[in-house]
């Protein structure tokens, strides 16, 4: 494999990637973790602000608002990104990760978002 380059290989009409350069894997790492950073400061910032509205008028308004902000990276790329980009995005076939552990065919993924949730709801 050639880990220098980006490489994306046709499939039958869709795409496909083959190989991923380290500098675009570096900034996708990076990119993701700020995202994960934005959404932490969200959840107890957001957290916080909801929890501290009295009226059930305004708690409604503030949870839009929150929708909003949670949304806005889909909102710009849908009006920012050229029509090519978007095609080819869509094209790109699902890169395949390996199987999870499964205990009697329950994932530890909600479990760990179950217990994560409860903690943060117990915390406020």
């Amino acid at each position: 494999r050639n880990y220098r380059k980006t490489s994306i290989a046709e499939d039958g009409g869709e795409l496909k990637l083959v190989c991923i350069s380290v500098w675009r894997l570096l900034f996708m790492l990076g990119t993701v973790s700020v995202r994960i950073l934005i959404a932490a400061i969200l959840l107890f910032a957001g957290g916080q602000w909801l929890a501290n509205t009295s009226a059930v008028s305004d708690l409604l308004l503030n949870c839009a608002a929150l929708a909003f902000v949670l949304e806005l990276d889909e909102l710009l790329y849908m009006t920012l990104f050229p029509a090519f980009t978007k095609g080819i995005v869509s094209r790109l076939q699902p890169v395949r990760l390996r199987e999870e552990c499964m205990f009697r065919g329950l994932s530890w993924r909600p479990v760990a978002v179950l217990v994560v949730c409860a903690s943060y709801v117990a915390w406020m």
